[in-house]
């Protein structure tokens, strides 16, 4: 069995001090039904700040100003599939998402509610590295 590493990217959206975070939709192959923060693969050739821009404006319609890279976090999606992922934190200048077939919902979440909702090794991943003390988001 080949072993792959995937590349991804992602971003911490903040708006008025709370994160976007969305739903995927049930059917998907990886992570249907879980929250998360936006963001997608890299494609072969893509420099990762056009790839997060390109993925943010697909799923959520929303024009952002990209601030930095924040770390970077590794999961083993199963026993051949490893994602590396480059997380990022940009700013939106409006909470209007219109959000593309692969979520089916969303919500502007502070730190209570991600903790709720988000997966535990992202959020441990998100405590770690100071997030919330770093980006100021409310706790709800």
């Amino acid at each position: 069995m080949d072993k792959v590493i995937v590349v991804a990217v992602k971003s911490i959206i903040v708006y008025k001090r709370k994160v976007l975070i969305a739903r995927r939709k049930a059917g998907d192959k990886y992570g249907a039904g879980l929250w998360e923060v936006i963001g997608g693969k890299l494609e072969f050739g893509e420099e990762p700040v056009d790839a997060l821009k390109r993925e943010i404006q697909e799923e959520t319609g929303l024009k952002v100003d990209i601030k930095e890279l924040l770390f970077v976090s590794t999961f083993l999606a199963d026993d051949s599939r490893q994602i590396v992922t480059l997380n990022y934190v940009s700013h939106s200048i409006t909470d209007r998402v219109e959000l593309s077939d692969e979520h089916t919902e969303y919500m502007w979440a502070g730190q209570n509610k991600m903790r709720r909702l988000l997966h535990k090794k992202y959020m441990s991943d998100l405590e770690k590295n100071h997030i919330f003390e770093k980006l100021y988001i409310i706790e709800d």
